[in-house]
């Protein structure tokens, strides 16, 4: 089974972090995509709302992101989900097309279709539309 993380290549140690929050352990992402990945995550925010402040990972790698308690965590360059199917319908928020995925207490959002696979799996207390906050970032890696 895949980890809880996401695709989104942070720069970690660049403010990740203004808070108390641990650290998140993440599984790191080997990519064959580094430039896509290095400007995705150029263009990451530093926080998904308010209530979700990027948080700093362990280990820090530059091609994974995390926000929030629970943590939403973003992978750039992680392997293209085997359970989308050409047809299957995707997600439209702000120009970018996701594919969900429900697992358990998460949905893991990814772009099967994308050049560069982004991976954000995001828990259940918070929405969705949490996606609409890294269209640019997805955007950067055309």
């Amino acid at each position: 089974m895949r980890t809880a993380a996401v695709a989104a290549l942070a720069v970690v140690a660049a403010g990740c972090t203004g808070n108390d929050l641990p650290t998140v352990p993440v599984t790191a992402v080997p990519t064959a995509a580094s430039a896509a990945c290095e400007r995705f995550a150029r263009a990451l925010p530093d926080h998904l709302g308010e209530d979700l402040p990027r948080r700093e990972t362990e280990p820090a790698d530059p091609h994974v992101a995390a926000y929030g308690e629970p943590p939403v965590v973003i992978r750039c360059g992680a392997p293209t989900t085997r359970d989308y199917e050409q047809g299957d319908p995707l997600y439209d928020v702000n120009g970018v097309d996701w594919f969900p995925e429900e697992r358990g207490d998460v949905v893991v959002w990814s772009l099967p279709r994308a050049f560069v696979n982004v991976e954000v799996t995001i828990p259940r207390r918070w929405s969705g539309d949490r996606l609409a906050r890294l269209a640019d970032a997805v955007r950067a890696t055309r």
